[in-house]
Order: C-alpha cells, then structure tokens, then sequence
C-alpha cells in the first residue's frame, strides 16, 4: 500500500447544479460519486475551491466531510477546501 504522500488527489475544478435542480441533494449526490470514483482510484484527498461568499455550496461541502485548508485572498477570497478519502 502506498503512503498518502505517493498517492494522487482530486481537484474539483467546477461544480454546478442547474437552478431547477439546486436543493434536492444533486450536489451532495455529485460529490458523492466524484469521491466513490476518486477511493477507486486509490487516491487519497479531494481538494476545492469555493468562494467565501458562497455560503450555500460551502454547507454541502462541509456536510459531506470537507473542511477548510487554506484561506486565498488572492483568488477572490476563496476558501481551499479537503477531504481525506479512507481506504
């Protein structure tokens, strides 16, 4: 088994749900699936980004285990968000 270090992570780099569709979990079930795909892959973290102000999407984020690695100012005010993925 290799150690997390020698391991790949997933970025995800855009995540939308149509208007229509928001508030009925397609976001949660998305990430859901992204994170079933990337533990089959053997990785070993899921990263993002979403901006601070977003107050909605960083509720679902947080809810399905993410949590804040690293405010970027730079970027908008964004907020770098992780999950490590257990194998």
């Amino acid at each position: 088994m290799q150690d997390s270090s020698e391991k790949l992570s997933v970025h995800i780099d855009d995540l939308a749900v149509l208007p229509d569709y928001r508030r009925q979990g397609v976001g949660r079930q998305l990430l859901i699936e992204i994170e079933q795909k990337a533990w089959k892959m053997d990785c070993c973290k899921l990263t993002l980004q979403v901006q601070e102000n977003n107050h909605a999407a960083r509720l679902v984020y947080e809810a399905v285990g993410f949590a804040q690695a690293e405010y970027v100012k730079a970027a908008g005010a964004c907020l770098s968000l992780s999950k490590p993925i257990v194998t």
